[in-house]
């Protein structure tokens, strides 16, 4: 399935959390409208997974493992994202996992 009016052809997408549940989602269908995708997780094998339905869908991809419980994990997987699949420096990231909860009126 194809997102006419949101064409992400020639766009990379890190998607934290991108293995199961909505990021899997969020992962598949950045991949449908035509973006590179590098989902990451804590599960090594989920991550070959939709690595790997990635690029089933005709878009390239990268297998890392992350927890975004652990800074050291995320900052190494910052790092790794610098080799992206198109090569070029174009992100759209979205994250599930741990959040910050603040209070509506500190947000400006």
């Amino acid at each position: 399935m194809t997102f006419p009016a949101l064409d992400l052809t020639g766009r990379t997408a890190a998607v934290i959390g991108g293995t199961s549940g909505i990021g899997r989602a969020i992962a598949l269908g950045l991949a449908d409208a035509g973006a590179d995708v590098i989902p990451t997780g804590r599960r090594t094998n989920l991550v070959h997974d939709v690595v790997r339905e990635i690029e089933g869908r005709g878009r390239r991809s990268l297998a890392i493992t992350a927890d975004v419980a652990n800074t050291d994990s995320i900052q190494t997987f910052q790092h790794s994202t610098y080799r992206t699949p198109s090569g070029k420096k174009s992100w759209t990231r979205t994250s599930r996992g741990c959040c910050a909860v603040v209070a509506l009126l500190a947000v400006t």
